[in-house]
């Protein structure tokens, strides 16, 4: 038998691998480079939000209850604002509700948070001992708003004292 030559030889070529660590290593500085970048460029905000505390010593809760008290609950809405105070051991104060005005620059509907904060004044003229305010805001609500709304509850005119500092959130 006559030998065949070359025609089954098989070629086995040794291939090169491609060495993917130096790219790598490019890829993962680059990245971290730009997260770096990015994140000087923001601004970042705390907002002191407080939750609620549970009240284990029942004569302080009962101490509390002779004096005239104030629950207050601030809804956000898309119509706008809902104040709804609630007064224990004195005489009861009417919700009040505050529609959405419209802004005269840009022609939509805002919230009138000048108007709840006039409010809140009056509130805190009775209740000067109170700084707790609950605001419940639904799901739709801008976070722009929710923040404006923050900023209304817990401050006055700059130079004078905090209206309700301790503000609960509930989404």
């Amino acid at each position: 038998m006559a030998r065949r030559g070359r025609s089954h030889q098989q070629n086995h070529e040794v291939g090169q691998e491609l060495n993917l660590v130096p790219y790598m290593d490019i890829m993962v500085n680059l990245v971290l480079f730009m997260l770096v970048n990015i994140v000087s460029f923001l601004s970042f905000t705390i907002l002191n939000a407080s939750i609620p505390q549970l009240n284990t010593n029942p004569s302080k809760a009962q101490a509390q209850a002779q004096g005239e008290e104030l629950l207050l609950v601030l809804r956000v809405n898309p119509n706008g604002f809902l104040v709804e105070p609630t007064v224990t051991g004195g005489s009861p104060i009417a919700k009040k509700s505050i529609p959405k005005v419209v802004d005269e620059t840009t022609k939509k509907k805002v919230f009138d948070v000048a108007t709840l904060n006039g409010f809140l004044v009056d509130l805190k003229k009775r209740f000067p001992k109170e700084a707790k305010i609950l605001i419940i805001s639904q799901s739709d609500i801008e976070y722009e708003n929710i923040i404006h709304t923050m900023d209304a509850v817990r401050e006055t005119t700059p130079g004078t004292e905090d209206l309700f500092p301790e503000v609960t959130l509930s989404i």
